[in-house]
Protein backbone atom coordinates (compact mmCIF):
# COMPACT_ATOMS: atom_id res chain seq x y z
CA UNK A 1 0.00 0.00 0.00
CA UNK A 2 1.77 3.10 -1.13
CA UNK A 3 1.63 6.06 1.33
CA UNK A 4 -0.31 8.94 -0.43
CA UNK A 5 -1.43 12.65 1.29
CA UNK A 6 -4.52 12.93 3.51
CA UNK A 7 -7.17 15.57 2.12
CA UNK A 8 -7.11 18.82 4.29
CA UNK A 9 -9.13 18.41 6.66
CA UNK A 10 -8.70 22.08 8.12
CA UNK A 11 -6.92 21.09 11.53
CA UNK A 12 -2.98 20.71 12.29
CA UNK A 13 -3.81 18.67 15.47
CA UNK A 14 -5.01 15.75 12.69
CA UNK A 15 -1.57 14.97 11.81
CA UNK A 16 -0.02 16.04 15.35
CA UNK A 17 2.18 13.42 17.16
CA UNK A 18 -0.10 12.59 20.55
CA UNK A 19 3.21 11.73 22.20
CA UNK A 20 3.33 9.79 25.14
CA UNK A 21 0.60 8.93 27.90
CA UNK A 22 1.52 11.13 31.25
CA UNK A 23 2.75 10.02 34.95
CA UNK A 24 -0.33 11.82 36.48
CA UNK A 25 -3.80 10.63 34.91
CA UNK A 26 -6.93 10.58 36.72
CA UNK A 27 -7.04 7.73 39.15
CA UNK A 28 -10.89 6.58 38.49
CA UNK A 29 -13.79 5.72 41.09
CA UNK A 30 -12.42 1.84 40.84
CA UNK A 31 -9.07 2.27 41.00
CA UNK A 32 -9.48 3.06 45.11
CA UNK A 33 -7.34 -0.45 45.25
CA UNK A 34 -4.28 -0.60 43.52
CA UNK A 35 -3.28 -4.09 42.51
CA UNK A 36 0.04 -5.39 43.78
CA UNK A 37 1.35 -5.41 40.35
CA UNK A 38 0.37 -2.07 39.32
CA UNK A 39 4.31 -0.74 39.50
CA UNK A 40 6.17 -4.24 38.63
CA UNK A 41 9.15 -3.87 36.88
CA UNK A 42 12.61 -6.23 36.63
CA UNK A 43 15.27 -4.31 38.03
CA UNK A 44 16.79 -3.74 34.79
CA UNK A 45 15.38 -3.89 31.07
CA UNK A 46 15.65 -7.52 29.47
CA UNK A 47 18.25 -7.42 26.32
CA UNK A 48 16.03 -8.91 23.92
CA UNK A 49 12.30 -10.42 23.49
CA UNK A 50 10.49 -12.77 20.81
CA UNK A 51 7.68 -10.63 21.27
CA UNK A 52 7.22 -6.89 22.21
CA UNK A 53 3.68 -5.53 23.43
CA UNK A 54 3.08 -1.76 23.97
CA UNK A 55 0.60 -1.30 25.83
CA UNK A 56 -1.36 -3.50 28.91
CA UNK A 57 -4.76 -2.82 28.26
CA UNK A 58 -7.44 -5.28 27.78
CA UNK A 59 -6.02 -5.59 24.08
CA UNK A 60 -2.73 -5.93 25.12
CA UNK A 61 -3.50 -8.37 27.62
CA UNK A 62 -5.81 -10.75 24.90
CA UNK A 63 -2.32 -10.68 22.85
CA UNK A 64 0.18 -11.82 25.51
CA UNK A 65 -2.21 -14.38 26.80
CA UNK A 66 -2.57 -15.77 23.02
CA UNK A 67 1.20 -15.77 22.60
CA UNK A 68 2.21 -17.34 26.24
CA UNK A 69 -0.05 -20.14 25.81
CA UNK A 70 0.32 -20.57 21.82
CA UNK A 71 4.26 -20.40 21.71
CA UNK A 72 5.53 -22.37 24.85
CA UNK A 73 9.41 -21.26 24.10
CA UNK A 74 8.90 -18.13 23.17
CA UNK A 75 9.89 -14.84 25.46
CA UNK A 76 7.40 -11.92 25.55
CA UNK A 77 7.60 -8.41 27.31
CA UNK A 78 4.92 -6.01 27.82
CA UNK A 79 5.69 -2.62 27.62
CA UNK A 80 3.69 0.20 29.71
CA UNK A 81 4.33 3.97 29.80
CA UNK A 82 2.69 4.67 33.00
CA UNK A 83 1.11 1.86 35.68
CA UNK A 84 -0.52 -1.33 34.70
CA UNK A 85 -3.59 -1.22 32.58
CA UNK A 86 -3.32 2.58 33.27
CA UNK A 87 -4.95 3.91 29.56
CA UNK A 88 -8.02 3.71 28.23
CA UNK A 89 -9.40 0.07 29.62
CA UNK A 90 -8.38 1.36 33.17
CA UNK A 91 -10.47 4.48 32.78
CA UNK A 92 -13.17 2.33 31.42
CA UNK A 93 -16.67 2.82 32.60
CA UNK A 94 -16.93 -0.75 31.81
CA UNK A 95 -20.60 -0.93 30.46
CA UNK A 96 -20.20 -3.77 27.53
CA UNK A 97 -22.43 -2.10 24.48
CA UNK A 98 -22.66 -2.95 21.36
CA UNK A 99 -23.72 0.20 18.23
CA UNK A 100 -23.77 -2.55 15.60
CA UNK A 101 -28.08 -2.70 15.74
CA UNK A 102 -28.69 0.48 15.08
CA UNK A 103 -25.80 0.78 12.07
CA UNK A 104 -26.71 -2.71 10.63
CA UNK A 105 -27.60 -1.60 7.25
CA UNK A 106 -24.67 0.80 6.85
CA UNK A 107 -22.41 -1.70 7.56
CA UNK A 108 -24.30 -4.09 5.13
CA UNK A 109 -24.30 -1.42 2.37
CA UNK A 110 -20.08 -0.78 2.55
CA UNK A 111 -19.23 -4.80 3.25
CA UNK A 112 -21.94 -7.16 2.38
CA UNK A 113 -24.77 -8.98 4.75
CA UNK A 114 -22.66 -11.52 6.05
CA UNK A 115 -20.00 -9.38 7.04
CA UNK A 116 -22.28 -6.89 9.22
CA UNK A 117 -23.66 -10.12 10.26
CA UNK A 118 -19.99 -11.51 11.21
CA UNK A 119 -19.40 -8.00 13.12
CA UNK A 120 -22.42 -8.61 15.06
CA UNK A 121 -21.59 -12.08 16.16
CA UNK A 122 -17.70 -11.10 17.06
CA UNK A 123 -19.25 -8.21 19.74
CA UNK A 124 -21.67 -10.65 21.22
CA UNK A 125 -18.73 -13.59 21.14
CA UNK A 126 -16.52 -10.61 23.45
CA UNK A 127 -19.22 -10.77 25.72
CA UNK A 128 -19.58 -14.47 26.58
CA UNK A 129 -15.70 -14.50 26.49
CA UNK A 130 -15.38 -11.54 28.82
CA UNK A 131 -18.57 -13.37 31.24
CA UNK A 132 -15.98 -16.48 31.06
CA UNK A 133 -12.95 -14.56 32.16
CA UNK A 134 -14.65 -12.86 35.07
CA UNK A 135 -16.50 -15.88 36.13
CA UNK A 136 -12.51 -17.24 36.94
CA UNK A 137 -12.08 -14.31 39.52
CA UNK A 138 -13.76 -14.42 43.05
CA UNK A 139 -14.09 -11.04 44.68
CA UNK A 140 -15.49 -9.58 47.61
CA UNK A 141 -17.40 -7.35 44.06
CA UNK A 142 -17.99 -8.86 41.72
CA UNK A 143 -16.08 -8.35 38.29
CA UNK A 144 -19.08 -9.00 35.70
CA UNK A 145 -22.58 -8.36 36.13
CA UNK A 146 -24.95 -9.43 33.28
CA UNK A 147 -27.65 -6.26 32.36
CA UNK A 148 -29.37 -5.67 29.37
CA UNK A 149 -28.93 -2.26 27.42
CA UNK A 150 -31.09 0.59 26.23
CA UNK A 151 -29.82 2.50 23.54
CA UNK A 152 -32.22 5.65 24.15
CA UNK A 153 -32.90 8.20 20.98
CA UNK A 154 -33.73 11.61 21.10
CA UNK A 155 -35.23 11.97 17.78
CA UNK A 156 -37.19 10.53 15.31
CA UNK A 157 -34.97 9.97 12.86
CA UNK A 158 -32.47 8.18 14.34
CA UNK A 159 -35.15 6.14 16.44
CA UNK A 160 -36.52 5.46 13.02
CA UNK A 161 -33.38 4.29 10.87
CA UNK A 162 -32.54 2.20 14.14
CA UNK A 163 -35.77 0.65 13.67
CA UNK A 164 -35.45 -0.11 10.16
CA UNK A 165 -31.76 -1.36 10.54
CA UNK A 166 -32.80 -4.20 12.79
CA UNK A 167 -36.19 -4.79 10.74
CA UNK A 168 -33.27 -5.48 8.07
CA UNK A 169 -30.74 -7.10 10.16
CA UNK A 170 -33.59 -9.71 11.05
CA UNK A 171 -34.51 -10.43 7.56
CA UNK A 172 -30.62 -11.64 6.77
CA UNK A 173 -29.57 -13.36 9.49
CA UNK A 174 -32.17 -15.39 11.31
CA UNK A 175 -30.06 -16.34 13.87
CA UNK A 176 -29.92 -12.59 14.75
CA UNK A 177 -33.69 -12.29 15.52
CA UNK A 178 -34.81 -11.34 18.73
CA UNK A 179 -31.23 -9.90 20.18
CA UNK A 180 -32.22 -6.19 19.42
CA UNK A 181 -36.09 -5.59 20.83
CA UNK A 182 -37.47 -1.92 19.89
CA UNK A 183 -38.90 -0.02 22.59
CA UNK A 184 -41.76 3.01 22.51
CA UNK A 185 -40.78 6.16 24.03
CA UNK A 186 -43.61 5.06 27.03
CA UNK A 187 -42.35 2.04 27.93
CA UNK A 188 -38.65 4.02 27.78
CA UNK A 189 -40.24 6.12 30.43
CA UNK A 190 -42.56 4.48 32.58
CA UNK A 191 -40.43 1.31 32.70
CA UNK A 192 -37.13 2.13 32.57
CA UNK A 193 -37.45 6.05 33.81
CA UNK A 194 -35.95 8.09 31.29
CA UNK A 195 -37.60 11.11 30.16
CA UNK A 196 -37.91 13.04 26.59
CA UNK A 197 -37.56 9.92 24.34
CA UNK A 198 -38.96 9.17 21.67
CA UNK A 199 -38.14 5.33 21.60
CA UNK A 200 -35.28 2.95 22.24
CA UNK A 201 -33.85 -0.30 21.92
CA UNK A 202 -32.62 -3.01 24.33
CA UNK A 203 -29.91 -5.64 23.36
CA UNK A 204 -28.04 -8.41 25.80
CA UNK A 205 -25.06 -5.92 27.71
CA UNK A 206 -23.17 -6.43 31.00
CA UNK A 207 -20.95 -4.31 33.39
CA UNK A 208 -17.42 -5.49 33.55
CA UNK A 209 -15.18 -3.89 36.02
CA UNK A 210 -11.77 -4.42 33.46
CA UNK A 211 -9.19 -2.74 36.02
CA UNK A 212 -9.18 -5.54 38.42
CA UNK A 213 -9.82 -8.71 35.61
CA UNK A 214 -6.81 -7.47 33.72
CA UNK A 215 -4.32 -6.60 36.22
CA UNK A 216 -5.41 -9.95 37.90
CA UNK A 217 -5.00 -11.94 34.82
CA UNK A 218 -1.49 -10.85 33.81
CA UNK A 219 -1.05 -11.58 37.81
CA UNK A 220 -1.78 -14.82 36.69
CA UNK A 221 0.15 -14.97 33.77
CA UNK A 222 3.30 -14.20 35.83
CA UNK A 223 2.83 -16.95 38.12
CA UNK A 224 2.47 -19.14 34.90
CA UNK A 225 5.31 -18.22 32.57
CA UNK A 226 7.94 -15.51 34.70
CA UNK A 227 10.30 -17.59 33.44
CA UNK A 228 9.79 -16.20 29.70
CA UNK A 229 7.41 -13.19 30.42
CA UNK A 230 8.63 -9.46 31.69
CA UNK A 231 6.05 -7.10 32.52
CA UNK A 232 7.23 -3.56 32.70
CA UNK A 233 5.90 -1.17 33.60
CA UNK A 234 6.78 2.77 33.84
CA UNK A 235 8.42 1.97 30.36
CA UNK A 236 7.26 4.43 27.77
CA UNK A 237 8.58 3.68 24.48
CA UNK A 238 10.17 7.04 23.00
CA UNK A 239 10.95 5.19 19.88
CA UNK A 240 10.98 2.14 16.86
CA UNK A 241 13.91 1.65 14.94
CA UNK A 242 14.73 -1.30 12.88
CA UNK A 243 18.18 -2.59 12.46
CA UNK A 244 18.92 -5.83 11.12
CA UNK A 245 22.34 -5.74 10.82
CA UNK A 246 22.94 -5.63 14.12
CA UNK A 247 20.59 -7.99 14.94
CA UNK A 248 19.00 -10.02 12.22
CA UNK A 249 17.14 -12.46 14.82
CA UNK A 250 16.00 -9.03 16.85
CA UNK A 251 15.84 -6.68 14.25
CA UNK A 252 13.78 -4.05 15.77
CA UNK A 253 15.09 -1.29 19.24
CA UNK A 254 12.70 -0.51 21.10
CA UNK A 255 14.32 2.58 22.78
CA UNK A 256 13.02 3.47 27.01
CA UNK A 257 14.22 5.65 29.56
CA UNK A 258 15.47 2.76 31.01
CA UNK A 259 17.63 1.22 27.93
CA UNK A 260 17.33 -0.37 24.84
CA UNK A 261 15.44 -3.58 23.71
CA UNK A 262 16.01 -5.90 21.01
CA UNK A 263 12.62 -7.70 19.66
CA UNK A 264 12.03 -9.80 16.56
CA UNK A 265 8.42 -8.67 16.65
CA UNK A 266 6.32 -5.72 17.79
CA UNK A 267 2.82 -5.79 18.83
CA UNK A 268 1.09 -2.15 19.40
CA UNK A 269 -2.04 -2.15 21.71
CA UNK A 270 -1.91 1.40 22.82
CA UNK A 271 -5.04 2.89 20.67
CA UNK A 272 -5.13 6.45 21.13
CA UNK A 273 -1.08 6.90 21.10
CA UNK A 274 -0.36 4.63 17.82
CA UNK A 275 0.73 7.54 16.10
CA UNK A 276 3.37 8.83 18.24
CA UNK A 277 5.01 5.31 17.10
CA UNK A 278 3.62 4.09 13.88
CA UNK A 279 3.95 7.75 11.58
CA UNK A 280 2.08 6.47 8.74
CA UNK A 281 -1.26 6.33 11.09
CA UNK A 282 -2.01 10.07 11.03
CA UNK A 283 -5.64 10.45 9.99
CA UNK A 284 -6.29 6.95 10.27
CA UNK A 285 -6.08 6.45 13.93
CA UNK A 286 -6.70 10.08 15.95
CA UNK A 287 -7.53 10.43 19.95
CA UNK A 288 -10.40 11.52 21.20
CA UNK A 289 -11.29 12.39 25.07
CA UNK A 290 -13.93 11.09 27.30
CA UNK A 291 -15.26 12.13 30.42
CA UNK A 292 -16.55 10.42 33.01
CA UNK A 293 -18.47 11.24 36.38
CA UNK A 294 -19.92 9.50 39.27
CA UNK A 295 -23.06 11.26 41.06
CA UNK A 296 -24.69 10.46 43.79
CA UNK A 297 -28.52 10.54 43.59
CA UNK A 298 -28.91 10.12 47.36
CA UNK A 299 -32.24 9.56 48.10
CA UNK A 300 -34.64 10.19 45.03
CA UNK A 301 -33.48 6.91 43.24
CA UNK A 302 -33.33 3.60 45.63
CA UNK A 303 -30.37 1.40 44.83
CA UNK A 304 -30.45 -1.24 42.21
CA UNK A 305 -33.29 1.11 41.12
CA UNK A 306 -31.94 1.63 37.48
CA UNK A 307 -31.75 -2.07 36.50
CA UNK A 308 -30.09 -1.74 33.15
CA UNK A 309 -27.66 -0.11 31.66
CA UNK A 310 -28.33 3.36 29.67
CA UNK A 311 -27.06 4.68 26.41
CA UNK A 312 -27.51 7.50 23.35
CA UNK A 313 -26.17 8.02 20.81
CA UNK A 314 -26.85 11.48 18.78
CA UNK A 315 -27.25 11.29 14.75
CA UNK A 316 -24.20 10.13 13.17
CA UNK A 317 -23.51 12.92 10.65
CA UNK A 318 -21.55 11.68 7.30
CA UNK A 319 -19.53 14.09 5.61
CA UNK A 320 -19.88 12.85 1.87
CA UNK A 321 -16.85 15.25 0.91
CA UNK A 322 -14.47 14.66 3.27
CA UNK A 323 -15.47 11.32 3.86
CA UNK A 324 -15.65 10.90 7.39
CA UNK A 325 -18.52 11.15 10.18
CA UNK A 326 -19.60 12.41 13.91
CA UNK A 327 -21.22 11.70 16.86
CA UNK A 328 -21.86 12.28 20.30
CA UNK A 329 -22.20 9.14 22.72
CA UNK A 330 -23.56 8.82 26.23
CA UNK A 331 -23.24 6.33 28.70
CA UNK A 332 -24.96 5.84 32.39
CA UNK A 333 -24.88 2.83 34.94
CA UNK A 334 -25.72 2.43 38.32
CA UNK A 335 -23.95 0.89 41.26
CA UNK A 336 -25.80 -1.95 43.05
CA UNK A 337 -23.77 -1.63 45.78
CA UNK A 338 -23.89 2.06 45.93
CA UNK A 339 -26.68 3.31 43.83
CA UNK A 340 -23.87 5.98 42.12
CA UNK A 341 -25.34 6.56 38.76
CA UNK A 342 -21.54 6.40 36.51
CA UNK A 343 -22.37 9.04 33.78
CA UNK A 344 -19.85 9.84 31.09
CA UNK A 345 -19.92 11.24 27.78
CA UNK A 346 -17.27 11.52 24.42
CA UNK A 347 -17.67 13.34 21.48
CA UNK A 348 -16.76 11.14 18.46
CA UNK A 349 -15.34 12.41 15.44
CA UNK A 350 -12.03 11.14 13.67
CA UNK A 351 -11.33 14.40 12.20
CA UNK A 352 -11.59 16.46 14.90
CA UNK A 353 -8.88 15.94 17.04
CA UNK A 354 -8.44 17.17 20.60
CA UNK A 355 -5.95 19.77 20.79
CA UNK A 356 -3.53 17.65 23.48
CA UNK A 357 -3.68 13.86 23.86
CA UNK A 358 -3.17 14.47 27.59
CA UNK A 359 -5.71 12.80 29.71
CA UNK A 360 -4.98 14.50 33.13
CA UNK A 361 -7.21 17.32 32.76
CA UNK A 362 -11.18 17.23 32.81
CA UNK A 363 -12.64 19.05 30.19
CA UNK A 364 -14.78 21.49 33.05
CA UNK A 365 -17.64 22.20 30.24
CA UNK A 366 -18.18 18.17 29.65
CA UNK A 367 -18.60 17.77 33.62
CA UNK A 368 -21.26 20.52 33.80
CA UNK A 369 -23.02 19.06 30.97
CA UNK A 370 -22.77 15.90 32.49
CA UNK A 371 -24.44 16.71 35.55
CA UNK A 372 -27.02 19.23 34.07
CA UNK A 373 -28.27 16.25 31.70
CA UNK A 374 -28.62 13.41 33.84
CA UNK A 375 -30.31 15.70 36.58
CA UNK A 376 -32.78 16.39 33.86
CA UNK A 377 -32.90 12.87 32.29
CA UNK A 378 -33.97 10.58 35.18
CA UNK A 379 -36.58 13.52 36.49
CA UNK A 380 -39.67 14.95 35.42
CA UNK A 381 -39.00 18.03 37.94
CA UNK A 382 -36.01 19.71 37.44
CA UNK A 383 -34.22 19.47 40.50
CA UNK A 384 -30.58 20.73 42.04
CA UNK A 385 -27.58 18.96 40.20
CA UNK A 386 -26.61 15.67 42.17
CA UNK A 387 -23.48 16.05 43.73
CA UNK A 388 -20.07 14.69 42.24
CA UNK A 389 -18.42 12.28 43.89
CA UNK A 390 -15.17 11.33 41.41
CA UNK A 391 -14.38 12.69 38.14
CA UNK A 392 -12.10 12.02 35.32
CA UNK A 393 -11.26 11.46 31.65
CA UNK A 394 -9.13 9.60 29.46
CA UNK A 395 -8.00 8.76 25.66
CA UNK A 396 -9.84 6.24 23.01
CA UNK A 397 -8.60 5.94 20.02
CA UNK A 398 -11.16 6.41 16.95
CA UNK A 399 -10.89 5.47 12.96
CA UNK A 400 -11.64 7.22 9.59
CA UNK A 401 -14.54 4.35 9.01
CA UNK A 402 -15.55 3.99 12.98
CA UNK A 403 -14.18 -0.06 12.51
CA UNK A 404 -11.27 -1.75 14.26
CA UNK A 405 -7.94 -1.48 12.83
CA UNK A 406 -6.27 -4.83 13.12
CA UNK A 407 -3.35 -6.55 11.92
CA UNK A 408 0.15 -6.07 9.88
CA UNK A 409 1.19 -3.00 9.57
CA UNK A 410 2.64 -2.41 5.70
CA UNK A 411 6.07 -0.34 5.45
CA UNK A 412 4.18 2.61 4.13
CA UNK A 413 2.64 2.95 7.90
CA UNK A 414 5.65 2.00 9.95
CA UNK A 415 7.69 4.24 7.89
CA UNK A 416 10.21 1.06 8.48
CA UNK A 417 11.54 -1.10 5.87
CA UNK A 418 10.45 -4.10 7.70
CA UNK A 419 6.88 -6.50 8.13
CA UNK A 420 7.00 -7.67 11.94
CA UNK A 421 4.97 -4.92 13.34
CA UNK A 422 1.48 -5.84 14.13
CA UNK A 423 -1.12 -3.51 15.75
CA UNK A 424 -5.14 -3.93 17.32
CA UNK A 425 -6.31 0.02 18.13
CA UNK A 426 -9.10 2.09 16.64
CA UNK A 427 -12.00 0.68 19.27
CA UNK A 428 -14.11 3.87 18.60
CA UNK A 429 -15.37 3.91 21.92
CA UNK A 430 -17.08 0.02 21.82
CA UNK A 431 -13.79 -1.09 23.31
CA UNK A 432 -15.43 -4.09 25.45
CA UNK A 433 -17.34 -5.59 22.47
CA UNK A 434 -13.89 -5.93 20.70
CA UNK A 435 -11.26 -5.59 22.39
CA UNK A 436 -9.94 -9.25 24.50
CA UNK A 437 -11.00 -11.11 21.17
CA UNK A 438 -9.01 -8.46 18.51
CA UNK A 439 -5.91 -8.61 20.63
CA UNK A 440 -6.16 -12.78 20.58
CA UNK A 441 -6.68 -12.69 16.86
CA UNK A 442 -3.50 -10.61 15.86
CA UNK A 443 -1.76 -12.54 18.16
CA UNK A 444 -3.09 -15.81 16.12
CA UNK A 445 -2.21 -13.81 13.13
CA UNK A 446 1.41 -13.27 14.37
CA UNK A 447 2.11 -16.73 14.51
CA UNK A 448 0.72 -17.24 11.33
CA UNK A 449 -2.71 -18.76 11.97
CA UNK A 450 -6.01 -18.07 9.87
CA UNK A 451 -8.72 -16.42 11.81
CA UNK A 452 -11.00 -15.44 9.03
CA UNK A 453 -13.64 -18.29 10.53
CA UNK A 454 -14.37 -15.86 13.35
CA UNK A 455 -12.42 -12.48 13.36
CA UNK A 456 -13.86 -9.87 10.61
CA UNK A 457 -12.69 -9.07 7.48
CA UNK A 458 -13.77 -5.58 7.67
CA UNK A 459 -11.13 -5.20 10.85
CA UNK A 460 -8.46 -6.01 8.48
CA UNK A 461 -5.78 -3.98 7.42
CA UNK A 462 -6.16 -3.95 3.57
CA UNK A 463 -5.24 -1.66 0.78
CA UNK A 464 -8.96 -1.72 -0.37
CA UNK A 465 -10.22 -0.39 3.11
CA UNK A 466 -7.94 2.21 3.44
CA UNK A 467 -7.55 3.02 0.11
CA UNK A 468 -11.41 4.63 0.44
CA UNK A 469 -9.92 7.63 2.40
CA UNK A 470 -7.18 8.68 -0.18
CA UNK A 471 -7.97 11.01 -2.80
Amino acid sequence: MAAQKLPDKGSSTITSDPGIPGHGPFKTYWKYRIHPLANIQSLSLPESTDFAIVGSGITGLGVCKTLLETCPTKTVTVLEACSLCSGATGSDCGLFSVNTGETYISLARLHGAQTAGDIIRFNFRNLQQLAEFASRHKESEPVYEERSVLRVFFDSRSFEAARKSIMQLEEDHHSLRDIFTIVDARTVENCYGVYGAVGGMKFPGGIIRPYPLVTETFRELVAAHGRRFSLETYTPVLSVTFEPQSNPSHPYCINTPRGALRAATVAYCINAYSQHLIPGVDGLITPQKFTMTVQDPDRCMRRGSFALSWGSLSPTVHNQKNRDWSNTLHYLLQSAKTGYMYFGCADVCPYVCISSANNNTADHHSVFLLQEKLSCLLRKVRLPKWPLVSVWSGLMGCSFDGLPIVGKLPSSLTQRDSDSEWIAAAFNGYGMANCLLSGEALARMMVGEDVSSWFPEAYRISYRRFNNLWV
